[in-house]
């Protein structure tokens, strides 16, 4: 028999059944067991040991089981809270849509108006610098302590709000606010650019604000047939008007304006600088408003 093995044969010897409960039997029977092998002897520290063991890792074998237990008891219990919560949500949409509609609807508002705020900050935080000349129309008194420069593009839908949105503005400050406008025609309108053009050219007539309401009311329709008959329904010397509006010195302006705004970062209209403000899109009066206002109280205090 090879030395240090031990055969199953020699484990297969029980104690008699009545000496179970005996400890000194028990330890004989055990001798016997491990001394079947001739080069094994019996040594009872190392039963000592082997029993500790044994007993430790029953001990963590039922912490083991009770954790399991306990883990999915709580797990059950979690499961039929949230099946509770899930039948008490739905019953309450469905027993109160205008409540939720509501809430929603204030939340969403919430985060619009924390965002416009945000924004407006900025803005007021990275003012830029931009300025015009005597080729650029303007609406409103020369000394105006507030100028707002409006880059704007004749096919763009949201330009003809934000055009609406100044003329609301000058009302509200006939003597605080200038208005200067700025064209930026996207490469994305066909008709932006050759719209810029005349609404120049009929500039160079004194008609450019009667010429550039009329292009936002028929932006639908912008071409070369509406350009003249709205030159013509003017009163301009349309052969005047087409040679402008093909001239080389309204180009350069055209492409001065937009070189201009990729300057200041300003990519899509309408955009509005208001004293340095930027602002970008088509807001309502109310905001252009609290801009103007806020800037009216910066320049008193500079006095």
């Amino acid at each position: 028999m090879p030395e240090g093995y031990v055969p199953l044969s020699c484990f297969k010897r029980r104690a008699p059944r009545e000496a179970a409960c005996s400890p000194g039997v028990f330890m004989a029977s055990f001798r016997r067991s491990f001394t079947c092998n001739r080069g094994l002897s019996f040594d009872p520290a190392f039963a000592g040991v082997t029993m500790r063991t044994c007993f430790g890792m029953c001990v963590l074998l039922a912490v083991l089981l009770v954790s399991f237990f306990c883990s999915a008891t709580l797990h059950a219990a979690e499961t039929e809270f949230e099946k509770s919560m899930e039948e008490f949500v739905k019953k309450v949409i469905q027993e109160n849509p205008e409540l939720i509609y509501k809430v929603l609807n204030d939340y969403v508002k919430e985060r619009k108006n924390r965002r416009v705020k945000d924004q407006q900050e900025n803005a007021f935080e990275n003012r830029v610098t931009d300025d015009y000349g005597p080729e650029h129309p303007v609406l409103g008194p020369e000394d105006a302590p507030i100028v707002i420069m409006e880059y704007t593009d004749f096919e763009c839908p949201f330009c003809r709000r934000g055009a609406e949105t100044m003329r609301e503005l000058l009302g509200i400050f006939p003597e605080e606010v200038r208005l200067v406008f700025k064209n930026l025609p996207l490469k994305s309108h066909s008709q932006a650019l050759p719209a810029a053009k005349a609404a120049l050219a009929a500039k160079r007539q004194g008609q450019f604000w009667e010429y550039h309401d009329r292009l936002f009311a028929q932006a639908g329709g912008l071409g070369e047939g509406l350009y003249e008959e709205l030159a013509e329904d003017l009163g301009l010397d349309v052969p005047k008007f087409n040679a402008d509006r093909a001239s080389q010195g309204i180009a350069d302006q055209v492409e001065g304006d937009m070189a201009r705004a990729k300057d200041l970062g300003v990519t899509g209209t309408p955009t509005f600088i208001v004293n340095g403000v930027v602002v970008r899109g088509a807001r309502s009066t109310d905001y252009f408003v609290s801009i103007v206002e806020r800037l009216l109280t910066l320049e008193d205090k500079k006095e």
